[in-house]
């Protein structure tokens, strides 16, 4: 997996491509939301786009983290996402908590039922 760098890539307000995941245990590209100025992003937008083939079901996340290695659910809740239909899903995170978030990225927990599910992943970031 790649760390795409969000300031270099794209300014603010445009799409960057995460890249696909095809199997559970598996995550996108990480999106790095350091600044050029050295601040840090206060809000990330992913779009995951499930294609469901065989499969009956799936669960995913989106997870950051400050140092590219632990990783946790950035969910409020700390629940994943179930998902039984192919589309679209928004997440969108703002004024991050506690320490800056420096790296998200989306992450399919478990596949049931079946196999062959894609999630493709963009994102947008903002502040």
């Amino acid at each position: 997996m790649s760390v795409i760098k969000a300031y270099e890539s794209a300014p603010t307000g445009e799409v960057i491509d995460l890249g696909s995941i095809s199997a559970a245990g598996g995550a996108s590209n990480v999106l790095d939301l350091l600044k050029l100025d050295g601040t840090f992003a206060t809000g990330v937008v992913v779009q995951s786009t499930v294609a469901l083939s065989t499969s009956s079901n799936l669960t995913m996340r989106i997870e950051g983290s400050v140092d590219n290695e632990s990783w946790s659910n950035l969910d409020d809740s700390g629940v994943d996402t179930s998902i039984s239909e192919s589309g679209a899903s928004l997440f969108s995170f703002d004024n991050f908590p506690v320490a800056p978030i420096r790296y998200v990225r989306a992450y399919m927990v478990s596949e049931v039922g079946g196999s062959g599910a894609v999630i493709t992943n963009k994102a947008m970031v903002g502040g």
